[in-house]
């Protein structure tokens, strides 16, 4: 029978660097034997019983009760929603208009976030990520229980490289055009000041609950 050690979900809002988040788990675990890594919906289980390895991690956005099952550990991550919208107008995922930038955050905080909260064992902060790689590291490692190095591990996502055609790594899940300006507070050079008063008017209690002034 295959039993898996650990079972790590990596889960939370897109454009809240929840692919470093899946690649700190991925290289983190790496240390303790082989891995299988790839987004919840590229997962294939007769592949990963082939592979014999003992860990698995999938990247999700969407929720699934399926996910749930089995699972040893769920992580999330969080960003201000001002730079998750920003992020994503650079991506050409939504235009910069307040109605579109209000219906997007809704799905993305609900469905991407919120649902997922209460099942989570770590939140990572976008913003604590940034200040601190390899002190983001060494608390993704302590939640799962293994031992690393913070600053090698921080040093191997940074070198992760880009894919050269269009469409992503199914291991690592980056793709051309992955990132974008992600300093904090960038949504100032980017949104209209009509969007940045939609956000706060609509999602100023959550922000303010995570820590984000408006």
């Amino acid at each position: 029978m295959h039993v898996l050690k650990h079972r790590v979900i990596c889960a939370g809002m897109r454009r809240s660097g929840s692919t470093w988040l899946y690649n700190a788990v991925r290289m983190i675990l790496a240390s303790c034997g082989g891995v299988y890594a790839r987004f919840e919906d590229d997962q294939d289980i007769a592949e990963c019983r082939r592979m014999a390895v003992e860990q698995q991690v999938a990247k999700a956005h969407r929720f699934g009760a399926e996910l749930l099952f089995g699972a040893t550990c769920i992580l999330v991550s969080h960003r201000d929603l001002r730079d998750v919208a920003a992020s994503a107008v650079r991506r050409k995922l939504v235009v910069d208009l307040p109605v579109e930038v209000v219906r997007f955050l809704t799905k993305t905080v609900i469905d991407e976030y919120q649902i997922w909260e209460p099942y989570a064992q770590f939140d990572l902060a976008y913003e604590s990520m940034r200040e601190n790689t390899p002190g983001a590291v060494g608390t993704i490692a302590g939640v799962l229980g293994v031992t690393v190095d913070p600053e090698a591990v921080a040093r191997n996502i940074d070198a992760l490289p880009l894919p050269n055609g269009k469409d992503p790594d199914r291991e690592v899940l980056l793709h051309p055009g992955h990132f974008t300006d992600g300093t904090v507070g960038g949504y100032k050079k980017t949104l209209g000041e009509e969007t940045v008063r939609a956000i706060e008017a609509v999602f100023g209690e959550w922000m303010l609950r995570k820590g984000y002034a408006a």
